[in-house]
Formats: C-alpha cells, sequence, structure tokens
C-alpha cells in the first residue's frame, strides 16, 4: 500500500546514541540519499551533520534567551550536538538514551522520570521516554519539512519506516509507534528491523551469488545462513538469515529464522565499563567519585570510545581523561587520568573482528528497501509478520512480561523477569530474560552515587 502522492521513501533510525534519516525517490532509479541535519553546535554556531545525537538539553533560562531569536524560546528542548555536549557540563538537564527505557518493563514509558534520577529540574519539566523519542522524532520531521514542504514534499505525504531492534517486544514497538504519532507522523508509518535493515543494506553493495555460494558449505548446496549482529548504543541484537537460490528471480528467498533473547547491552555499557576502570585512578585507591564527577566521567569516556575506535593504533597508545573541577577553584580541582588503547579496546571486545556499518546506511537500507518492497505497515497489536518481496519471517509471538513477584538482581535492584514464549516453538516453551545490571539498570546505579 502506498500513499497517492509519495515521492520519496523515507527510512528514520531511531538510536539510542544517534538518529538519521535517509531518503530515496520512489520514482525512477535516484540515488538514496542521507539528509544532513542542521542542528546547534555551541551558542554561536550551528552546523550539518548526518547523525542527530539523540540528546536533549532543556536549556537554563539565559541559555533560553539567548536562543530565543533562533527560535528556541524558554521550556523548550534543545536536540543534537549541544545537548551532547551539555550532557558532561549539566548532566541534570540533559535527557540520554530514552529508546533504551522503551523496552524497560519495570519502568512506565509514559511517565515524566527523565532526566534519570535528576534533582535539577522539577517535575513537570522532565519528560517520558515516549516523549523524549517524539522530540527526537518531530526535530527530523520539522527538518524535511523546513526543506522540502514548500517544493510540494510535506514530511507526511512520503512513505516512511522506521528502524527498531529486532528484539524489542510487542509494548516497546507500539511505544515507538505512540511516539511516531506524537511527533506528528501519519498513522501509516512502517516498522522494520535493525538487523534486517543492515542486511537489506549489504545485499545491495555485495553479489550474494558470489559472496555466498562461492563459499564452502556442508549443507545443501543452495543454501546459506548469514548472522548479522547489530551492537547499538543500548542494545544488542542477533539474527540468522537463510538465504535460499531462488530459479526464477535473480534475487535469493531471504527467511529470519531466528533472533537472540533481548539484550540491554551495548555501547552506553562500554562507556561505563571504562569509567569504571578510570575512576579509581581518579578518585585515588577505595576513593569514590561525586554524582556529578561521575556522569561527567562518563560523558567523557563516551567521547573518549568513539576517538580511539575510529581508528586504529598501537594497543599501548595513550588517552588522557580530565574532569573539571568546581567552584572558584577549577583548574587547581581538576583531575586527569590516563588509559591505553588496550584497555578500551578489552571493555569493547575485539571491535576488528565484524565488519562494521553506519547508522547512515540503515536508515538508508530502509529507504532504499521500502522503495522496492513496499510491504504492508506492521500492527503493534501483536508481533508484526515481517514480509518483503522474497523476505519471510517464521515468528509471530513476542515477548509478554509475565506479573511475577519482585525480585532482587546481582545489581542490588529490585525488577521484575520477563517470560518470552515463541510460537513458532514446540510446546511453546517459555525462556527467561533477567533484566539486570546493564542499560537502564546500570545508569540507575550510577546514580545512587550522587544520592
Amino acid at each position: 500500500m502506498t500513499k497517492d502522492r509519495a515521492r520519496f521513501a523515507i527510512g528514520i533510525d531511531l538510536g539510542t546514541t544517534n538518529s538519521a534519516l535517509a531518503f530515496a525517490p520512489l520514482i525512477g532509479e535516484g540515488t538514496p540519499e542521507v539528509l544532513l541535519v542542521p542542528q546547534w553546535e555551541g551558542l554561536a554556531s550551528l552546523t550539518e551533520k548526518p547523525t542527530l545525537p539523540s540528546f536533549l538539553y532543556l536549556p537554563e533560562e539565559a541559555v533560553a534567551a539567548h536562543l530565543r531569536g533562533e527560535e528556541v524560546g524558554a521550556g523548550q528542548w534543545i536536540v543534537g550536538l549541544f545537548a551532547r555536549k551539555k550532557a558532561s557540563e549539566a548532566p541534570g538537564r540533559v535527557v540520554h538514551s530514552a529508546k533504551s527505557w522503551l523496552c524497560h518493563h519495570a519502568a512506565d514509558r509514559s511517565a515524566p522520570f527523565l532526566p534519570w534520577g535528576s534533582t535539577v529540574l522539577a517535575r513537570e519539566q522532565k519528560i517520558s521516554p515516549v516523549r523524549a523519542s517524539a522530540l527526537i522524532l518531530n526535530y527530523l520531521r520539522g527538518i524535511w519539512n523546513s526543506r522540502f514542504a514548500q517544493a510540494g514534499f510535506a514530511f507526511d505525504d512520503q512513505d516512511i519506516t522506521v528502524t527498531v531492534p529486532a528484539s524489542f517486544d510487542a509494548a516497546a514497538q507500539r511505544l515507538t509507534i505512540t511516539a511516531a504519532e506524537e511527533a506528528g507522523f501519519p498513522g501509516d508509518v512502517r516498522l522494520l528491523e535493525e538487523p534486517q535493515a543492515a542486511f537489506y543494506c549489504w545485499l545491495e553493495s555485495h553479489d550474494p551469488a558470489r559472496e555466498l555460494w562461492q563459499r564452502p558449505d556442508n549443507g545443501d548446496a543452495g543454501l546459506r545462513h548469514v548472522l548479522v549482529i547489530d551492537i547499538g548504543g543500548g542494545t544488542s541484537d542477533f539474527s540468522i538469515f537463510e538465504v535460499r537460490l531462488n530459479e526464477q528471480t535473480p534475487d535469493p528467498d531471504i527467511r529470519r529464522v531466528a533472533v537472540s533473547e533481548h539484550t540491554l547491552l551495548g555501547g552506553d555499557n562500554i562507556d561505563l565499563a571504562v569509567a569504571h576502570c578510570l575512576e579509581p585512578r581518579l578518585a585515588g585507591a577505595g576513593g569514590r567519585l561525586s554524582g556529578p564527577q561521575w556522569d561527567q566521567l562518563v560523558a567523557a569516556c563516551r567521547h573518549l570510545k568513539e576517538h580511539a575506535l575510529a581508528a586504529t593504533g598501537p594497543p599501548d597508545e595513550r588517552f588522557v581523561v580530565a574532569l573539571a573541577g568546581r567552584g572558584s577553584g577549577m583548574v587547581g580541582g581538576s583531575q586527569a587520568a590516563t588509559v591505553m588503547r588496550a584497555e578500551i579496546e578489552r571493555c569493547n571486545g575485539n571491535p576488528a573482528i565484524f565488519p562494521m556499518m553506519s547508522q547512515q546506511a540503515i536508515s538508508t537500507a530502509a529507504a532504499m528497501r521500502i522503495r522496492a518492497a513496499r510491504p504492508q505497515p506492521f500492527s503493534c497489536a501483536t508481533r508484526p509478520q515481517v514480509s518483503a518481496n522474497n523476505f519471510s519471517c517464521n515468528r509471530s509471538a513476542r515477548a509478554d512480561p509475565c506479573r511475577e513477584p519482585a525480585r532482587r538482581h546481582r545489581c542490588g535492584r529490585p525488577g521484575r523477569s520477563v517470560r518470552l514464549r515463541r510460537s513458532s516453538s514446540p510446546g511453546r516453551i517459555p525462556r527467561r530474560h533477567r533484566l539486570c545490571a546493564c542499560g537502564p539498570e546500570s545508569r540507575w546505579l550510577s546514580q545512587q552515587r550522587s544520592g
């Protein structure tokens, strides 16, 4: 089902750390493009980037007054690079990793509690994970309309797809749709699993016949299995695809046969691991940083991780992490520590094992595949059937939270277990996944430092 007025297929990767938008024309064979997103880089500078950091900053009155002439008034959240920068300077005013909360069943995702643990903002100033996601999506919608609406290509008239983790359950999918609706998106938005989008991107840039069938395989000569590993900012997905030769078409038949359990583990946890490694060097043996210092350290480790892993180097390459002092003795009270590349890579695992794919590639693949396949929109009332051209999925049920008594995790925080049922599994065998010290749980532990 395609809109009569649609001229573009738009793919949006709503990420934990960064978001991106790409588009491809529905008529002709035009090349897909990534939308450059204007955003504040500082109080006096605007820039355009292919990704939008999924950070939101509620400015102080003085900052809001400075930006008010630029259509950013008091009470409005600033999205993007400037908000990310403020995460280390004013963490109590910055929302980040909101996407991780969408799948956190122990929390009311529609309640205003972000920034988590903030004592700076009053309750009425805080926002919910759904609202935070809606603000990011609305920002991207506004950027599109500012560029294309006057030319007759309004955002709401296009075919729109939003990618989500493959392990998102039905509740998290519904909340994503709710956020899109709150952002002003039309009601026929599609959801596409992120590993599926990544596999589409790989297929667009590779020759499956050469890449897959020339490799030795002990089984069926016309059958291959592909494992797609998607490690994001807050979640990790592992999806297995079955690829079979099709005699009628040059494109192979593709079927998603398995998805990992939901894992709240991603880049945020690497930041925390590096921060835990550096804390004793900054605070001294047995010492602990204050809450604001810890937030500043985690933000610095996020920047350090991205800088260090963007290129290769010797294991003994050294990086310096500095924390600014507070009050009148800011220079004298500053702290610094050194960490080696080998330590960062140990926290991250081995970053050179698997080929990497950019966030822009995920959103681009979503736009390209929707242009070619145009599947039916997902229904979030139940687990959607995934089908697009030669692509199919054999799993039709999704995770459902069970109302079990609260139990204490090894991280020390009370929480709930989640029972997973798969309709395609023999006898609907339940599996359990413990929401433990990772993702929002780890951030909850971090906030306890501030008391």
